[in-house]
């Protein structure tokens, strides 16, 4: 091809067609600058094709995380933060009835009623994706909404939950000691050594007992709460990379 332009102008020149021979090498010139236009253009895709795979790929596992602590926040909140809030009631309900239920039913729903729990989640692919680059994100909106996710609403989630727990752990102490008196019992295949006595009849006008109650309440509703709001921010977020993962499909 190069043999065959070549040879063009040299007949031209020979020709002493110098006018035409100017045109061609400008059209000549203008062929090679579209050449590397359309190679630049194709390098280009190239590059942002890599850039949306990568760019799903992190998304793919962010998603993946997302889901992970979804499924663990829900689990904590059926299963100990409403449980322990049920049995604030329950315990109350119970305690007002005549006769009393069964010790062992007592003593189960006082066990869950100050039962703690903690909050955590897995920032694993967040810290993979920010070392990689935050700005892969294309979606400016997605981008921030991801960015405040795991540099503030799950940090605070940690704080508000958990502090909560540290900060009313000594009062809590202090008053379940107050409540609890042991006894020793005689060995028999029925007996539990050290298990905590509570002399239930006496806890309806119990101080300690009524100012527990209250702290639990409180952090109950702190606990169901806050776990409300981390699972409505880990929807949220899952739903907004469901949709941008949909798009590229």
């Amino acid at each position: 091809m190069i043999n065959f332009f070549r040879k063009i102008r040299q007949n031209l020149l020979f020709e002493s067609k110098t006018g035409k021979y100017l045109k061609y090498s400008l059209g000549e010139i203008v062929l090679v600058v579209i050449g590397i236009l359309i190679a630049l253009q194709i390098n280009t895709w190239n590059e942002n094709q890599k850039h949306i795979k990568k760019e799903h790929t992190f998304l793919v596992e962010v998603l993946k995380s997302l889901k992970r602590d979804l499924g663990r926040t829900k689990f904590i909140y059926n299963n100990r933060a409403l449980t322990k809030r049920n049995d604030i009631s329950t315990i109350i309900k119970d305690l007002n009835q005549i006769p009393l239920p069964a010790d062992s039913i007592l003593r189960n729903s006082f066990e869950q009623m100050t039962m703690t729990l903690s909050f955590i989640y897995d920032k694993g692919a967040y810290e993979s994706l920010k070392s990689y680059g935050i700005d892969l994100i294309r979606d400016n909106s997605l981008r921030q909404n991801i960015v405040r996710m795991y540099e503030n609403d799950l940090p605070l989630g940690i704080i508000f939950i958990d502090a909560d727990r540290d900060v009313q752990e000594e009062m809590r102490y202090k008053l379940t000691n107050e409540i609890f008196t042991f006894r020793e019992e005689t060995l028999n295949k029925n007996s539990e050594i050290g298990v905590p006595h509570i002399d239930y009849n006496s806890l309806k006008n119990n101080r300690a007992f009524n100012q527990l109650v209250y702290l639990e309440k409180d952090v109950a509703n702190n606990y169901v709460r806050r776990l409300e709001d981390k699972i409505s921010d880990f929807e949220e977020l899952i739903l907004s990379i469901q949709n941008e993962l949909n798009k590229s499909k």
